[in-house]
């Protein structure tokens, strides 16, 4: 019975490190070729979004960029100045990502792995999905 004690109050004292996903790789890989190229934000009135989607309609709200971060070559180093609507869409996405990728709403609500989204933007197998599984491996522990 001890043991089990001593085994519940390490668990439960057991803190995950916080986890900070590269901005670096969100500036120039998922928001430019995810979320700008999918309208995630306003939606695509040709696929019968209306109504502004992650602008307006859900707890994952996008800001509209106006001009992307500017990323040479198609890199992953950002150049110039960042924009604060880039900055506050890096916050937001990050909050919807997980080291458990298959099962990050950034990824699953997208592909439809979560039925209840309005459609599917993309295939689990698409581009636009291994940049999001590739954004996973790209993080620090704090």
């Amino acid at each position: 019975m001890r043991r089990s004690r001593v085994l519940v109050a390490l668990i439960s004292a057991l803190v995950l490190a916080p986890v900070t996903f590269d901005e670096d790789f969100f500036y120039c890989k998922i928001e430019p070729k995810v979320l700008l190229a999918k309208s995630c934000g306003s939606g695509d009135p040709a696929q019968g979004d209306s109504g502004g989607c992650h602008q307006r309609v859900t707890q994952f709200v996008l800001q509209d960029v106006t001009t992307p971060v500017d990323c040479p070559n198609d890199g992953i180093v950002p150049r110039g100045a960042i924009s604060a609507a880039s900055v506050q869409n890096y916050q937001k996405a990050s909050e919807q990502m997980s080291l458990d990728i298959e099962n990050a709403p950034l990824l699953a609500w997208p592909t439809k792995k979560i039925a209840s989204h309005p459609r599917q933007i993309f295939l689990p197998d698409s581009t636009e999905a291994d940049y999001i599984r590739e954004w996973a491996t790209k993080y620090a522990s704090h």
